[in-house]
């Protein structure tokens, strides 16, 4: 199969997305076995904490490897697993995992330029605002004894902050916009066996026809997920999370699809 033609198809005919679809999905899937997902969920808040503590002793280098190697394969197990069980293929829990074998070397490449590409387009919104704050900053760590020499540089910061509003909002809508348009990209890597610029650039070209509908949707799941989580005291947090990884897989079953059932079931993807 030609995935690169099927995308092309798809894109030729128009990219379909339904909200009430893909929420409704997100909670169908997790209903089909809930036991699973609860305790993959589980499971992976232990790995990243661990992985997180581990970053602590080697900050940069950590935070980047638990960003690009560890959070979007155990993601991808969510969508793995959920793909297994829609084709009522046995599923184990081992499943889950499956994020660490599949094209794994381009999936970390993928997320590496996607958080590349997101820190520079941050940073040249910031820069000013950072060369203003570092020497406050600074001065800040040296008078930390002094409440009141600390308390006034923190109503300097606060000022610059406040001035410079309109450069952090737009830096984060330029990083809402790239989380956006590259969120298919995982999902190509990992069942469609894309290089990660290909799954980068396929994710870009589907998400750009169905920017604002996600837009909508992510709304919603914060919403459904904040209010989950407070009404549960929290619990709800192990049902909620995989609702909402869940979703997102919905956006790609209904956006890019499969070209035919078989796709991406096999081992022939492990790398």
């Amino acid at each position: 199969m030609d995935y690169k033609n099927y995308i092309q198809l798809t894109l030729a005919q128009g990219v379909q997305l339904s909200i009430s679809k893909a929420i409704k999905d997100g909670f169908g899937y997790l209903g089909k076995n809930v036991g699973a997902y609860v305790g993959f969920t589980i499971v992976g808040i232990f790995i990243i904490i661990a992985a997180a503590i581990f970053s602590m002793f080697v900050p940069f280098i950590g935070n980047l490897a638990l960003s690009v190697m560890v959070i979007p394969a155990l993601m991808m197990g969510f969508a793995i697993y959920a793909r297994k069980s829609d084709m009522n293929q046995p599923t184990q829990f081992e499943d889950f995992f499956e994020g660490f074998k599949r094209n794994y070397s381009q999936l970390i490449l993928a997320n590496l330029i996607i958080q590349i590409i997101s820190t520079v387009m941050t940073l040249l919104f910031l820069s000013p605002v950072i060369a203003e704050m570092v020497p406050l900053f600074t001065d800040m760590m040296q008078n930390i004894q002094n409440p009141d020499d600390a308390a006034e540089i923190g109503q300097e910061i606060f000022a610059i902050m406040l001035g410079n509003w309109w450069a952090i909002g737009l830096s984060i809508v330029v990083g809402i916009v790239i989380q956006v348009l590259y969120m298919l990209a995982n999902y190509f890597v990992v069942f469609y066996g894309f290089g990660f610029w290909e799954a980068m650039e396929s994710s870009r070209q589907l998400m750009s026809k169905v920017f604002f509908k996600v837009i909508i949707l992510n709304i919603l799941v914060g919403l459904i997920l904040t209010i989950g989580v407070i009404a549960t005291l929290g619990i709800g947090i192990l049902f909620l999370f995989p609702v909402t990884v869940l979703i997102n897989f919905s956006v790609f079953n209904q956006v890019a699809g499969f070209a035919s059932d078989e796709i991406a079931l096999e081992d022939d993807l492990i790398v």
